[in-house]
């Protein structure tokens, strides 16, 4: 079985050679995986509550975690777009139940030196 792709948050943020790379990614990500117009398709379906999962990184700046002993590939900026889905949210009536899915060290259950899963 192929190991050489990404198959959790370090390791897709890993696999980009600078934080410049990630950060852009990640833009685009928090930009596009979640749209007002899906929270008003919620809404209209009749969907009132939704979950969103929060990384443990949330609230840090990577300047923080790149000055660490050991260096972690992980992008600040986040949080904005967090809050922005909280108001898409509120504007439909939907209540947000926020999820820190990802606590330090237990990215997939492997130990936090171990993200090969080997």
């Amino acid at each position: 079985e192929p190991k050489d792709f990404p198959h959790d948050p370090y390791t897709l943020m890993s696999a980009f050679s600078e934080t410049t790379i990630r950060r852009r990614y990640m833009e685009y990500h928090w930009n596009n995986f979640v749209t007002h117009d899906d929270i008003v398709k919620l809404s209209d379906a009749g969907i009132t509550h939704v979950r969103v999962p929060l990384p443990f990184w949330i609230l840090e700046d990577e300047d923080l975690w790149n000055t660490q002993v050991e260096q972690e590939p992980w992008v600040s900026g986040g949080w904005m777009y967090f809050i922005r889905v909280v108001s898409w949210c509120r504007q439909q009536n939907i209540e947000v139940w926020p999820d820190v899915h990802v606590p330090a060290s237990m990215m997939t259950g492997m130990n936090s030196k171990d993200h090969s899963m080997q």
